[in-house]
């Protein structure tokens, strides 16, 4: 049996995409399962009140674009957290960097 969600998905349109990847940069799931097997859409109302509680204005495509921007920008500028902890005991002293392969220069 094929399962019935229990809201339909919202509307695929220019500003419910930007809304939805401003939600994925920020990390905000759009969707879930219940146990019963029902599939729930969040709203676009419910991502924009997340995303302004985040600081993202969700409101205007441009700043919902901008806020992507952004977000991916901090996460390519720092791909290192602020503080790395080696031990004395243990080398050589290595760093592992680990960045997208999307970010890749060919």
């Amino acid at each position: 049996m094929d399962p019935i969600p229990a809201n339909p998905p919202p509307a695929d349109n220019p500003e419910q995409r930007a809304l939805d990847a401003a939600a994925k940069a920020c990390g905000i799931e759009t969707e879930y399962w219940d146990v019963f097997g029902k599939q729930h859409h969040a709203s676009a109302q419910v991502e924009k009140a997340i995303l302004k509680s985040l600081g993202v204005n969700g409101h205007g495509g441009r700043s919902v674009h901008q806020a992507v921007k952004q977000r991916l920008e901090r996460e390519w500028l720092h791909p290192l957290p602020p503080t790395t902890v080696l031990s004395i005991d243990q080398l050589p002293h290595e760093v592992v960097l680990s960045l997208p392969a999307w970010r890749a220069v060919p």
